[in-house]
């Protein structure tokens, strides 16, 4: 089976993602979701889960039960499917429960988009926009990419974020030397 052949579903269902997200009043919207659809995919395929699973997971996680319930019967795939997603997605986003590789994946595909480059970017304008002292955005940008750290449980979720935490250390730290001349 081609690649296109194997993703036809998930072309076919973006496009009703995409219209549901236009009407929802969020910060971060289609294009984080499908970012951590991506990452959940890049995973679960290294880590021998199912991609279809985590990636789906990694694309609804902003969804409320609701609103699952309303885009579940446009998914072209099996009755089967659809109920192990309903009780995967409850477990994640409902009872916090990491208790399958697709679910911990999914939280890891999450934690590790904020904690790339386009995070640091959410981040600091949501901050701005805020008005929030850039001192008080750097520590508070640390502590929560520690937080996001600390919860990845796949090996190579946990390879992924020590990399972008490497990243993310370097740009604070430097951030953080240009802001020492703003005291003098």
């Amino acid at each position: 089976m081609s690649q296109d052949n194997e993703l036809k579903w998930l072309y076919d269902f973006l496009p009703y993602i995409e219209e549901i997200f236009q009407n929802k009043k969020e910060d971060v919207g289609f294009d984080h979701s499908v970012r951590t659809m991506n990452i959940a995919r890049y995973i679960a395929a290294l880590e021998h889960a199912d991609k279809d699973m985590a990636a789906l997971l990694g694309l609804l996680a902003r969804f409320t039960p609701a609103e699952i319930s309303n885009v579940l019967p446009l998914l072209d795939k099996s009755e089967e499917f659809k109920k192990r997603f309903a009780k995967n997605f409850e477990d994640l986003i409902v009872n916090n429960n990491l208790n399958t590789p697709e679910v911990q994946i999914a939280n890891d595909a999450s934690c590790l988009e904020a904690m790339g480059a386009i995070g640091i970017i959410r981040h600091f304008y949501r901050g701005a926009s805020e008005k929030l002292p850039l001192k008080l955005l750097i520590k508070n940008f640390a502590d929560k990419v520690a937080k996001l750290q600390a919860s990845i449980g796949t090996a190579t979720g946990k390879n992924m974020a020590a990399e972008r935490h490497s990243f993310i250390s370097t740009f604070l730290n430097r951030l953080k030397g240009e802001t020492v001349w703003e005291n003098i």
